[in-house]
This record gives C-alpha cells, sequence and structure tokens, in this order.
C-alpha cells in the first residue's frame, strides 16, 4: 500500500475546508483493473481495506497509474468520515531524529494489505 501526500494538502492541513472539498471530497482506494476484477469488484464500489493492524471502508477508483499487486490510499483527515489509512500502517520506536530532537522518532516499514468487496 501507498500513502502518499493529496495534491492540495500536507498530512491533514487544508482538506477539512469548506472549498477543499470540491478538490477531494472523500478518500479513495486506488486499484489497478486487473486487480479489482480478480476479485470482482468495480470501479465506485466500496471495499474493505485491511491488514493485521486495522482496516478501512472506501470506495474503488480503478486506475492503470498504480501497478497490479499496489494499491494507493492518500493520506488525509475528512471532516465527518471515519477514514485514517494510518490505521493500517505500523511502525517501530527508533533512534532516528534522536540525534537532532532528543526524542526517538518512528520507523515506518512496509503495509502490506489486501482488499475485498465490503
Amino acid at each position: 500500500m501507498l500513502t502518499p501526500h493529496t495534491y492540495f494538502g500536507l498530512h491533514s492541513q487544508f482538506i477539512n475546508l469548506d472549498w477543499m472539498q470540491c478538490f477531494y471530497p472523500e478518500p479513495f482506494v486506488y486499484i489497478h483493473p486487473k486487480a479489482a476484477a480478480a476479485k470482482g469488484i468495480q470501479d465506485k464500489s466500496r471495499v474493505r481495506v485491511f491488514n493485521d493492524r486495522g482496516e478501512v471502508f472506501v470506495r474503488v477508483k480503478l486506475t492503470d497509474n498504480v501497478r497490479p499487486e499496489c494499491v494507493l490510499m492518500y493520506e488525509a483527515w475528512f471532516r465527518d468520515l471515519d477514514f485514517n489509512v494510518q490505521n493500517l500502517v505500523g511502525d517501530t520506536s527508533t533512534d532516528m531524529g534522536a540525534m537532532t530532537m532528543a526524542k526517538p522518532g518512528a520507523a515506518v516499514h512496509t503495509h502490506y494489505v489486501d482488499f475485498e468487496r465490503a
């Protein structure tokens, strides 16, 4: 699972502004058409994306801009929605940052997920 920033936002900044809802009104998971077809999933259908850390329920946007073995969800906060892509992300404490911030950082590891029709 890839989790980049949205085009118009940075983490949760700006996404909650009223006029930003025009650009990004709800979260989606972007899936390659071949990967979706293998599970009987169509464009705009709701799916459950999950792993051992948690799950999220989102609608699908099919795109060949994502490799068949990957899914993509933009990180963001949505007003009035129970969505947080971080529910699927694990991390481990590390010494990264300790030298400059005097506090441990987090090492974000691979985010393997699966998906199915909701």
